[in-house]
């Protein structure tokens, strides 16, 4: 099995930041295979993981290609992003929490000492289950908790109303759960976004958090996310203007509502992060950051002695130091014959 690139950009991407190593010597570049889309029915990649957990000798052909894939585009190690393991609607089986941790052993045999394998866990503690983390946290270098997505226009139709998609709160009692398994604390990366939530209120008379919503709300500013729904972290400081250290922002005639993790509370995170004596904070993503408020956080929290683990290929990058660079794959880098 050889890795194949989609098209020439896209290998073009990797090479430029893998470039970024002559700027920063310490730099470390993973790239990261699956992803929330991996998964979605109908994806055609929804049972790939499934299926090399399920057999041996994929197994192996996925880990032969995952070294040639390293070695071609000379990057540091490997993210495996499967985020629903077990779940039959989204291509997965009973037997995917076994098979697994046998993957991720045999993973990191063949990967070996001179590269890194990281998983990318959700922070909803009810999907937790559905991974054996004291058997994976033997094989892993750390794990990429996604503690953000707690909320969002999913729950539109439930009567919780509008309620943050991130709050220290949600990402104490995630960590909680994880250290009951994980004894090595350092391998756990809490995840901040670098983005907000947008919501279409049912009511303009109720605007705050708690109140109903129908849907996603109208962009803000120069909103260049796929998804309507989400607000990169850098418009929305542009766009708060004189609003003051709150979590949302209400707008489009009180029909709308933005909620967000605001700097006030990303420091608090990130001191959280310290505080639990965790390997560092990774930012989802680093192009939702293009004021660089996020990053400045970090250092002003005393970022640098920990991993710092940014997502996405960004020019940017080169003011961090200390840190790993996350390059997010989210195609289908790998082919091989699964039956």
């Amino acid at each position: 099995m050889a890795p194949t690139f989609i098209s020439d950009a896209d290998k073009n991407v990797f090479s430029s930041v893998v470039a970024l190593k002559s700027k920063n010597p310490t730099l470390k570049v993973m790239v990261s295979i699956g992803g929330w889309n991996f998964n979605n029915p109908g994806s055609g990649t929804e049972t790939m993981f499934s299926q090399i957990a399920a057999s041996s000798s994929l197994q192996g052909e996925f880990n032969s290609g995952a070294v040639k894939l390293l070695g071609q585009i000379q990057a540091d190690g490997i993210d495996i992003d499967w985020e629903y393991p077990g779940d039959t609607t989204r291509g997965g089986s009973s037997a995917d929490t076994k098979g697994l941790s046998t993957w991720m052993s045999s993973l990191a045999q063949t990967l070996g000492s001179q590269h890194a394998l990281s998983m990318t866990l959700p922070g909803a503690t009810q999907r937790l289950a559905s991974f054996d983390l004291q058997s994976l946290s033997n094989s892993v270098s750390w794990f990429n908790i996604m503690s953000y997505d707690y909320a969002g226009t999913w729950d539109c139709s439930t009567n919780l109303g509008i309620q943050p998609h991130a709050s220290l709160a949600s990402m104490k009692e995630t960590i909680t759960t994880l250290k009951q398994s994980v004894s090595d604390f350092s391998k756990l990366v809490l995840g901040i976004p670098a983005y907000g939530r947008t919501y279409s209120l049912s009511s303009p008379s109720c605007n705050t958090l708690g109140c109903g919503c129908s849907g996603a709300g109208r962009a803000v500013g120069q909103n260049c996310a796929a998804d309507a729904a989400l607000i990169g972290q850098g418009n929305i400081e542009q766009s708060r203007a004189a609003v003051n250290a709150t979590s949302y922002i209400v707008y489009n005639g009180n029909s709308n509502l933005l909620n967000y993790a605001a700097l006030e509370d990303v420091s608090d995170m990130i001191g959280f992060a310290r505080l639990e004596c965790l390997g560092g904070v990774m930012i989802w993503s680093l192009d939702g950051d293009s004021g660089h408020k996020l990053a400045q956080a970090w250092n002003e929290k005393g970022g640098g002695s920990g991993n710092g683990v940014l997502s996405t290929a960004n020019e940017h990058t080169t003011f961090y130091r200390h840190i790993l660079v996350l390059v997010l794959a989210w195609y289908f880098i790998f082919t091989f014959n699964a039956a």
